[in-house]
């Protein structure tokens, strides 16, 4: 949302989103009832309040992250619910942006924080536990690292539940 304004949104069940205009990005291909937030606002009769931005409009013209924080800076809408690292790392350069982690991370069985996290291939025990090793060596560079691209750190999900 926008900095100093009423408008600081903290909750799907805040009453003031049924008087507001909700940005949402809008997936490729895949049916659009799925993105987790619509899910949270259809729930909610808010599906009305849905501005919908497609942030991959092809694959030849460049990704265009921040259509949806433009459109919160422009006054499209009042509000707009997007993936963290993307959204931290653009509100990031504009003071004028607000950006409020959601509450609760999870509704029913859809969660909407996640744990960042590395895979190797089945049986590469080795390359696991070296990688392991390194992330715990390299713990606050990596969470410095993070925080300087406006990445929204939150609870472990595993230590969440």
């Amino acid at each position: 949302s926008r900095r100093g304004r009423s408008t600081t949104i903290r909750s799907f069940n805040d009453p003031r989103l049924k008087r507001s205009r909700i940005g949402l990005e809008q997936i490729l291909g895949a049916d659009d009832a799925d993105v987790p937030p619509a899910r949270a606002l259809a729930g909610r009769g808010l599906l009305r309040n849905i501005a919908w931005y497609r942030l991959r409009p092809n694959f030849i013209q460049p990704n265009d992250g921040d259509v949806l924080l433009r459109a919160v800076q422009h006054g499209d809408v009042d509000v707009a619910i997007a993936w963290g690292p993307v959204a931290g790392y653009y509100a990031r350069k504009d003071p004028a942006l607000e950006l409020t982690p959601v509450s609760p991370q999870s509704e029913h069985s859809v969660a909407y924080a996640f744990d960042i996290s590395m895979g190797v291939r089945p049986g590469d025990q080795n390359l696991s536990m070296k990688l392991d090793a390194f992330v715990m060596r390299r713990k606050s560079e990596i969470r410095g690292l993070l925080r300087s691209y406006g990445v929204p750190l939150m609870q472990p999900a595993a230590a969440a539940r």
